[in-house]
């Protein structure tokens, strides 16, 4: 069985995944050849909180949309992993 070099990305929220071939080298000026990979399929969504780099899912990309236009709009939003509440 042949195995082929790759990358494997992730969804940072429901953990789906796509691999990305390798599609080999592409020179740079100042440093070593950068390794070059096929583009993600459409929908995939990357995005950095500081230095922590995530990606998104077609399905959780939209989800993160959705919550990030209704912060900007300062909406309230119910999110779909209810967290238990505490009666008196």
């Amino acid at each position: 069985m042949a195995q082929e070099k790759g990358v494997r990305v992730t969804c940072s929220r429901c953990g789906a995944s796509v691999f990305l071939k390798y599609e080999g080298t592409r020179p740079r000026e100042w440093s070593s050849p950068e390794e070059v990979y096929e583009q993600a399929p459409p929908g995939w969504f990357e995005y950095r909180i500081l230095h922590e780099k995530r990606d998104l899912c077609p399905a959780c990309s939209e989800k993160w949309e959705e919550m990030a236009g209704a912060f900007l709009r300062r909406e309230r939003i119910i999110i779909d992993t209810p967290r238990e509440v505490a009666t008196a």
